[in-house]
């Protein structure tokens, strides 16, 4: 029996700490804004940098993603970052990272930014594999819509903790067109079977309710886990983690950085003294937004 969502939400809030939903309004300086519902309305000048609020890829209502085009775009030159919120994949919102756009809007005015909701778990949705899906979903569309939009459909992934990890699997598992070009996962579990987690009573309980076993095998954390899924196809990644995280263990960080070494496979680790995410200090996030400002250099210009 599927659980409750009052079961569901005091589960997550045992597991994880609250990674993310702060509704706040920024002003994107320089980029006029327009809704989903003005869309089919507009003539998308490229001479103006505009965001599109809430751009529909699917029916639900987290299925939703603004798209924040600069000024002077061009089909076939403007490549796309993709943001993922963390949230233990039950929770969570793209409002909640708002501050991140703006940093990235201000690093790379050249790049079109999606920040993407996902389905989110609960009593009648699974996380896996609806929220690889999803990620597919709002690719599809930006490829469709690339003459539209004036991009090109390449891109990058960022994704902050459980955001992390579905970028990370999403580029091994599930990057079909390989269009996408990195990763950078902020904090993203890299390993389901860590015994952080499987000594975790309320961890047990929420990997019941993220695995659609009609899927996925019963135990299938190994497969849904990006250090036992990588190949020779995986991007390069850019990893992110707090030496003092008890949320997502460093080891997360440090074994895949290992194993993708031991493979050939490019990536970056860079270990800072704080925990999950948030105390991390000006000068930590000085430092990732420096390594992800070379990434986006060197693998999505």
């Amino acid at each position: 029996m599927r659980p409750t969502a009052k079961v569901l939400l005091f589960i997550c809030l045992l597991f994880v700490m609250h990674t993310g939903y702060y509704p706040i309004q920024y002003g994107f300086e320089g980029y006029e804004s327009f809704s989903a519902e003005e869309l089919s309305k507009l003539d998308l000048n490229t001479s103006e940098a505009i965001v599109l609020t809430d751009v529909k890829y699917g029916e639900s209502d987290k299925q939703r993603f603004d798209l924040f085009l600069p000024s002077g775009r061009q089909e076939g030159v403007t490549k796309v970052l993709v943001l993922l919120h963390g949230g233990s994949w039950v929770r969570g919102d793209k409002a909640g990272i708002n501050s991140l756009v703006a940093t990235l809007l201000d690093r790379f005015p050249e790049h079109a930014i999606i920040n993407m909701n996902y389905s989110l778990a609960g009593k009648d949705n699974f996380a896996f594999p609806n929220q690889f899906n999803d990620i597919q979903k709002v690719l599809d569309h930006m490829t469709i819509n690339a003459n539209r939009y004036q991009v090109q459909p390449i891109f990058g992934i960022v994704g902050k903790s459980a955001g992390g990890h579905l970028g990370m699997m999403f580029d091994n598992a599930f990057d079909k067109y390989d269009q996408v070009k990195f990763v950078c996962s902020i904090a993203g579990p890299t390993n389901l079977t860590d015994p952080l987690y499987m000594q975790n009573a309320a961890f047990e309980k929420l990997h019941t309710m993220l695995i659609d076993t009609d899927v996925y095998k019963e135990r299938s954390l190994k497969e849904l886990s990006p250090l036992h899924t990588f190949s020779k196809t995986t991007s390069p990644s850019l990893l992110l983690y707090g030496k003092k995280d008890r949320k997502v263990p460093v080891s997360n960080g440090l074994d895949y950085a290992k194993a993708l070494d031991e493979a050939a496979i490019k990536n970056e680790l860079h270990l800072f003294e704080g925990g999950h995410i948030r105390n991390w200090t000006s000068k930590d996030w000085q430092k990732a937004y420096d390594r992800l400002e070379f990434f986006v250099g060197q693998y999505l210009n």
